[in-house]
């Protein structure tokens, strides 16, 4: 999202732009998931596990034994990559000028390669053995979202698509952002959430243009959604990893997900119309020069 958007747009949206409408969703969605989960739709007892939780908890550290210095060392490496992130949307510095959250994120990805895990052997943290194994096909795809992108501006499919959304300009917006989230949410449950993303998002532009409004409003909501699918196995790997654990059936993860994906559109609905505009300062009724297509 963040790349497209600087494509589309050439806006920016720093590490710290996002954590600051990202973590008050997470924190919350958290809360209200373990409520739902274990309050309404699966009751527990409170004496269940009185007692056994912590040897669980304890059980399954000691199989984890104690991190190496290898693992230490990588710890060390993303904590300098994640303050940077944060510092580079704090502090306006000559020295950071031209550096980005990619660059910061390559310049670490980088570091594990140079950096030995042993010195004599001649290994590293990182080898290209192990490299080869990331799913470059992830990359390609966002890759195809940015000439997606471009190709709606090239061929006038935006101007096309917001031309035929003027119909819409009389509704209130919090309905539209409610109608974006339940429709990408509900979508990603039979689609991967990345393809999802990386094609909606030139259409929630398209939309914008279309009912004058701030295309954050519309991209926002729908890049968010299509992260709260919990209906089906298939719908995010975490899905799959939870029904592969055989704890969970299908009849199960569809019911609970179902009533997770409500509490999504709702969330969301309220995080992007109300939150976002005030941490961010913009105003989701007013369409900014630097949207409008150039003719």
């Amino acid at each position: 999202m963040v790349a497209q958007i600087d494509k589309m747009y050439g806006q920016t949206i720093t590490f710290l732009d996002w954590m600051k409408v990202g973590v008050p969703l997470a924190a919350t969605f958290l809360i209200c998931t373990w409520l739902l989960i274990t309050k309404v739709l699966f009751r527990v007892q409170g004496d269940i596990l009185q007692g056994k939780g912590k040897q669980l908890i304890d059980a399954e550290m000691a199989k984890l034994g104690s991190m190496k210095k290898e693992e230490k060392i990588i710890v060390a490496v993303f904590a300098v990559v994640a303050s940077m992130w944060i510092l580079l949307g704090l502090v306006k510095l000559p020295m950071f000028k031209g550096v980005t959250d990619a660059s910061i994120a390559i310049a670490g990805a980088l570091l594990l390669f140079i950096i030995p895990s042993d010195m004599k052997k001649g290994v590293f943290l990182l080898d290209w053995k192990t490299a080869v194994k990331i799913p470059w096909d992830v990359i390609i795809l966002f890759g195809g979202g940015l000439c997606l992108a471009d190709g709606f501006q090239a061929t006038g499919l935006t101007k096309y698509i917001a031309g035929q959304l003027t119909g819409l300009e009389g509704l209130h917006i919090i309905l539209i952002i409610a109608a974006i989230v339940a429709l990408n949410i509900f979508l990603t449950e039979v689609t991967s959430n990345t393809a999802v993303a990386t094609l909606m998002i030139p259409v929630m532009g398209a939309i914008a243009v279309g009912m004058h409004i701030h295309p954050f409003g519309p991209i926002v909501a729908a890049c968010i959604a299509c992260s709260y699918a919990f209906m089906l196995p298939v719908a995010t790997p975490p899905n799959a990893v939870v029904f592969g654990s055989g704890a969970v059936t299908i009849r199960q993860m569809a019911r609970t997900g179902f009533w997770l994906n409500l509490l999504g559109i709702v969330q969301i609905t309220l995080v992007v119309y109300y939150l976002m505009p005030l941490v961010w300062g913009v105003d989701l009724s007013v369409m900014p020069d630097w949207a409008i297509p150039k003719k």
